[in-house]
């Protein structure tokens, strides 16, 4: 073979291979529909009386597009985009259509999962996510994915994910404003709309036979004509507080170490090794504050705890393990959350529960010292 005929070979490979190792925007057009009727079925599930359904908007994607382009990990500056944002990453290079169907559905159904902190407010807590995604007069949607050979996310950098983002508009006040009014659906659609689906739509969006028409507030007894119009429903709970958020990442190297530490640990009473959950690793990421320490799903067990900046996060895993069986001592930092509060613990119980076969932490910096929380459980 000749050298010019080498030369070609090796080309050709090159150029297959080049889309593998570069940055590009993913093509999801066949998954508009999706986003937006998954969007919609979460919308109706909340029970609100103003609840305005989503379309598709191509401007609100492009938007996403051009934020996600950049492979950060993090909401974009209001001065770039005024949209409402939601962001998710899959941990590897998402390439074929099921892959974006399947990261497309992860996605949103983390940002659902949110619910579990829900509280109804002026303040979206630890459920800015899930709050995004049933803001009433958030009407519009566009969404975008790209492949990220590196991935920025906070200080540190994550190898070959796809992110996902999707904007809303108008966005979302999350500390300003109630998300919906609760009540009958449509009972309070803005002037304009009338009902299709149990959601607010302009009256020109009406496709079924079966959408009706609301005739506005009832009128009081006795024909005095004056609107029975609903008070805005007060909080059912005082606001939560928002504690200062940090930017959870984790090194490949520090989740390498965190599990098998974790994993000698159990060998040592004879519990079976755990595997690491990207879902579970989602949930910390979501979860994790500097201030306030929240737990994960009420499925699933939690430890958390404080180390200092400088300190290997593994370090700490060991000390987990240092507190025995007792489940009455003070744990000095942190402290660990079972399935619906159901059982007493400390951080080594969890890490011992021979029925959890999985794990996912997060970690974050909180000025001298680091946020780590870790949950457990066993799907």
């Amino acid at each position: 073979m000749g050298v010019c005929e080498q030369l070609c070979n090796l080309l050709a490979v090159v150029v297959v291979l080049l889309p593998l190792c570069t940055a590009e925007l993913v093509d999801i057009s066949l998954y508009h529909s999706t986003v937006v009727d998954i969007h919609n079925e979460i919308r109706r599930e909340v029970g609100a009386s103003d609840m305005q359904k989503m379309v598709w908007d191509d401007g609100v994607a492009k938007e996403a597009e051009n934020w996600v382009k950049y492979c950060r990990y993090e909401r974009a500056p209001s001065h770039i985009s005024g949209c409402g944002q939601n962001l998710y990453y899959a941990p590897h290079m998402v390439r074929t259509w099921e892959g974006i169907d399947r990261t497309v559905h992860k996605a949103v159904t983390s940002w659902k999962n949110d619910q579990l902190y829900f509280r109804y407010g002026t303040d979206c807590g630890s459920a800015c996510a899930y709050s995004q995604v049933v803001w009433s007069t958030s009407s519009n949607i566009g969404c975008a994915m790209h492949r990220c050979p590196r991935m920025k996310t906070g200080a540190y950098e994550k190898r070959y994910t796809t992110i996902f983002a999707c904007f809303y508009s108008p966005k979302g006040e999350m500390t300003n404003d109630f998300p919906f009014t609760p009540g009958v659906a449509c009972s309070l659609c803005p002037a304009g709309m009338v009902c299709e689906a149990d959601l607010c739509v302009p009256g020109v969006m009406i496709q079924s036979s079966q959408a009706q028409n609301l005739l506005g507030p009832e009128v009081a007894p006795g024909g005095s004509g004056v609107a029975n119009v609903p008070e805005r429903v007060p909080a059912i709970e005082p606001p939560v507080v928002v504690p200062s958020v940090c930017i959870p990442s984790m090194t490949t190297q520090e989740v390498h170490f965190v599990l098998l530490v974790t994993n000698n640990l159990r060998a040592r009473e004879m519990a079976a090794p755990l595997t690491w959950s990207d879902e579970l690793e989602q949930w910390a990421q979501y979860v994790i504050r500097c201030d306030i320490e929240y737990p994960g799903p009420r499925t699933a067990y939690t430890n958390f705890g404080k180390t200092g900046a400088a300190t290997l996060l593994y370090e700490l895993v060991y000390e987990w393990g240092d507190e025995g069986s007792n489940t009455g001592i003070t744990l000095v930092t942190g402290g660990c959350r079972t399935p619906s509060d159901a059982a007493t613990c400390n951080h080594n119980t969890n890490l011992m529960s021979i029925t959890n076969t999985r794990m996912g932490c997060a970690a974050c910096v909180c000025g001298l010292q680091r946020q780590f929380t870790c949950i457990y459980d066993s799907r």
